[in-house]
């Protein structure tokens, strides 16, 4: 993180007058987050640009409330306490219940990859996931962040917002939208991935229409009448 960056960051903090601390410690855990493997000290001064001290009180803090754990040689990941909070956030989300039911009433395309997710912003977050058997070289998982507009279940909800790529090279995704009962931007979206070289005519064809029928059953179950 160069001055630059440094002074912008300050410059949002004050417009928006957040707290500074607060701030940092979220970048902190967005940082292990947003890394797959554990993070050292070091590591985490090199990616933030943050004074080792400033750093070192608030990963001390972030331990003591169990935000993030440490490792036996010593690098950081996350840690349980975030993990109770996405579960407590999942538990409020009818939807992500609404599609484990309906896909296993549904019963189809049962080797495949099916996922869930919602818009925050220029992202898409996965918030449930079925990964099939079929390996795809990709593993998707809840509260994984990708940019909406290369993924099948982003394109999906972007095309229901007014003035409305791929996810891996050798894969193809058929999303869909989901609705409520405001009937007007997509509340979610369902997609499922499958290999480029099965994904022949009829393979399309009965992905596609997998896709627009686990949509519509869900966005049945959120009261809308507005079909994907």
């Amino acid at each position: 993180m160069d001055f630059l960056c440094v002074v912008m960051e300050l410059v949002v903090v004050e417009e928006k007058k957040l707290v500074p601390a607060v701030v940092r410690a979220v970048t902190v855990l967005d940082e292990l987050a947003a890394s797959p493997e554990p993070l050292s000290f070091t590591d985490l001064v090199k990616r933030l640009g943050m004074p080792k001290s400033s750093l070192y009180g608030l990963c001390t803090t972030l331990l003591d409330l169990h935000l993030i754990r440490k490792l036996e040689n010593g690098s950081f990941t996350l840690g349980t306490h975030v993990m109770g909070w996405a579960n407590a956030f999942l538990s409020q989300l009818d939807l992500t219940q609404e599609f484990f039911a309906a896909w296993d009433d549904m019963r189809v395309l049962p080797e495949e990859t099916i996922t869930l997710s919602i818009l925050d912003g220029e992202d898409v977050v996965y918030i449930a996931c079925r990964n099939g058997t079929r390996p795809l070289g990709f593993t998707f998982r809840a509260g994984m962040r990708l940019p909406a507009v290369y993924t099948a279940t982003g394109k999906a909800m972007l095309s229901t917002l007014p003035d409305a790529c791929g996810v891996r090279d050798g894969m193809h995704c058929f999303g869909a939208a989901v609705f409520d009962s405001n009937n007007r931007a997509a509340v979610a979206g369902v997609a499922v991935s499958l290999l480029t070289q099965e994904a022949d005519e009829a393979a399309q064809r009965r992905a596609g229409e997998a896709m627009r029928k686990l949509a519509n059953r869900l966005s049945e179950r959120l009261g809308a009448s507005r079909k994907a």
